[in-house]
């Protein structure tokens, strides 16, 4: 009869950590979701970088809400996207910018993108 307490107690147990390991995760898509620009980036990729060297320098973060999300990390949200604006997820790169309706890759591209937000 111990035994059987002690499984269900371990049952309920993993149960709850599930729960909860899926909850977090749900808020965290939800609230990336409800951002309407979504900037993808790698932490190994020299173009990233100079948009994140752009962002840090003219402190795009307090100017404009967007949300950045290591592309490594999610790359399905990232190929979601890709595919809203019709692109083929093969030809997918990083720096990858979606504000909602449109894609841009390129840290041209989307360094145009923030300075146009600032006017």
């Amino acid at each position: 009869m111990n035994k059987g307490i002690l499984l269900i107690i371990l049952l309920l147990s993993s149960i709850t950590i599930i729960l909860v390991f899926v909850n977090q995760n749900k808020t965290i898509i939800e609230e990336i979701e409800s951002s309407n620009i979504i900037l993808f980036y790698s932490e190994y990729c020299g173009h990233c970088n100079n948009v994140k060297e752009y962002i840090e320098e003219n402190r795009i973060e307090d100017k404009v809400s967007f949300k950045m999300i290591d592309s490594n990390e999610n790359p399905d949200l990232l190929f979601e996207k890709a595919t809203l604006c019709g692109l083929d997820f093969q030809t997918v790169g990083v720096p990858f910018l979606f504000d909602g309706k449109s894609c841009l890759m390129g840290d041209k591209n989307i360094i145009e993108f923030f300075n146009s937000k600032l006017k």
